[in-house]
C-alpha cells in the first residue's frame, strides 16, 4: 500500500465519484421511489397551498417523511431511550400519538374551533393529513396546520424543558398566526427594493409591521397609538395622549413614537426588515420624498425633518406605506381612546393587555377570545 496518497471524498452514488447538484437530486429521486404515491399527491397539496406558512410546510414536509425526533425513532436509532411519550407514559409517542392521540393534545383539538373527532382518526399519519384537510376549506386549512405545529412547539417545551403542557397558550398562538394584520384594502407607496408583482401577503410575511393613527380635537389635545406585529403576528401596543397643534401634527408624533420604539426597544437595526403604515398620504408623501415644503402644517417641519433623518439611520429596511382608513381602524379607535381617557403605553406585549378589556376587544377580539373552556 503506498503511504504517499491523499485521502479523498467520493460520492459514491455517482459513477464518477463525484458530488454534482444533478447526482444529488438522482439520488434523491431515486430514495423517494418507494414513497406511497398517495403521500407524494399530499405533499405536492401542502407545498403548492399558498395559505400555508412557508415554516410550518417544512414542519409537515419532516412530520410525513418520519423526520421529527419523536419518542419512537429516537428508540430505533438509541435503544436505550425509551419510546414512551414523555407527557402521559400512556403510550408509545409515534406521530399520531404525539399529535392527536395523546391527552394533551386531545384537549387542544376539543377546545378548537374545528371540531376534529380525534378518535375518528386513521392510524397513519398521512392518510389522516389527507382525511382532514380534504373536507377543510382555506381558513381550515390555515388553522389546522397551525395547530398541528403549535401542539408539536408546545410539546417540545414540555418535553425538553419539563414544563407543563399548556393547551390554553396553543389555542393563543394559534389564532395569533391565523388572525393576520388587517391590511385590506390597502395600498403602498412605489418602494424601490420591494420587488415588482410581488404580492402583498409577501410584504408582511416576515420582519416587523407597525400599524399607527392619530387621533385629535379642537382642544389641541391628540391620541397617538400603534400595534406592533413580528411577521403578521401580535407583539405590543403603544399608545398615549399629549397636547399638540393640529391633526398632522398629531399624525407625525405618532410616527416618530413608533420609530423610537422600534429602535430602542425592539432594537430593530439596519439589517431588520421594519414597515410602518400610516393613513396620513401628506406625511407618507413627505418622508418618502424627503419634501418638508409642502407640509399642511409649518409647525410640523421640524418633527417631519427628524423623522426623515431616523428613517435614513434604518436605511433601506425601513419602509413607510400609505394604507387606506380601514387598515388602521384598530390603531385609529386606540388612538380615540388614548385622546378621551388620556391612556399611555409604552409598548405594552401584547400578553400583559389581558386585563385591559377596552384595548383587548380594540385589539383583535379573535386573538384575545377565551379558552379558558379548553379542560386543564
Amino acid at each position: 500500500m503506498d503511504d504517499t496518497l491523499e485521502d479523498i471524498l467520493i460520492w459514491q452514488p455517482a459513477k464518477s465519484g463525484k458530488y454534482t447538484a444533478k447526482e444529488g437530486y438522482n439520488a434523491i429521486v431515486q430514495m423517494q421511489e418507494g414513497i406511497n404515491a398517495e403521500q407524494n399527491l399530499l405533499w405536492e397539496g401542502i407545498w403548492k397551498n399558498k395559505i400555508i406558512l412557508p415554516r410550518i410546510k417544512f414542519f409537515l414536509w419532516r412530520l410525513i417523511n418520519k423526520g421529527l425526533p419523536m419518542a419512537v425513532h429516537m428508540h430505533s436509532r438509541f435503544p436505550n431511550f425509551s419510546p414512551m411519550c414523555q407527557r402521559c407514559y400512556e403510550d408509545n409517542e409515534f406521530d399520531m400519538h404525539c399529535l392527536f392521540f395523546c391527552e394533551n393534545s386531545r384537549q387542544v383539538w376539543f377546545a378548537s374551533t374545528l371540531g376534529l373527532k380525534v378518535n375518528e382518526l386513521p392510524l397513519q399519519i398521512g392518510e389522516a393529513l389527507k382525511q382532514i384537510m380534504e373536507v377543510l376549506d382555506d381558513y381550515g386549512i390555515q388553522l389546522f396546520t397551525a395547530t398541528v405545529w403549535e401542539v408539536w412547539k408546545e410539546r417540545n417545551k414540555a418535553v425538553i424543558e419539563h414544563t407543563v403542557f399548556k393547551p390554553t397558550e396553543v389555542l393563543k398562538r394559534v389564532q395569533a398566526i391565523t388572525t393576520p394584520i388587517t391590511m385590506d384594502p390597502i395600498q403602498t407607496l412605489p418602494v424601490q427594493h420591494i420587488d415588482e408583482g410581488q404580492e402583498v401577503h409577501d410584504i408582511y410575511e416576515n420582519g416587523w409591521q407597525v400599524v399607527m393613527d392619530a387621533s385629535w380635537d379642537t382642544n389641541n389635545r391628540a391620541g397617538c397609538a400603534y400595534i406592533v406585529y413580528d411577521g403578521g403576528l401580535l407583539h405590543s401596543v403603544g399608545m398615549h395622549s399629549e397636547p399638540l397643534n393640529d391633526p398632522f401634527m398629531a399624525e407625525a408624533k405618532t410616527l416618530q413614537e413608533s420609530i423610537n420604539y422600534m429602535v430602542e426597544k425592539i432594537g430593530v437595526s439596519h439589517i431588520t426588515r421594519t414597515q410602518f403604515f400610516s393613513d396620513c398620504n401628506n406625511l407618507v408623501q413627505a418622508v418618502n420624498n424627503c419634501d418638508i415644503e409642502q407640509l399642511p402644517s409649518w409647525r410640523a417641519r421640524g418633527l417631519v425633518n427628524d423623522i426623515i433623518k431616523m428613517m435614513e439611520d434604518m436605511q433601506l429596511t425601513a419602509t413607510l406605506h400609505y394604507a387606506h382608513r380601514d387598515a388602521v381602524q384598530q390603531a385609529h379607535v386606540l388612538a380615540n381612546l388614548a385622546r378621551r381617557k388620556n391612556m399611555q403605553l409604552s409598548g405594552q406585549l401584547h400578553w400583559q393587555l389581558q386585563q385591559e378589556e377596552e384595548i383587548r376587544d380594540v385589539i383583535d377580539a379573535r386573538f384575545f377570545q377565551r379558552v379558558q373552556q379548553a379542560p386543564p
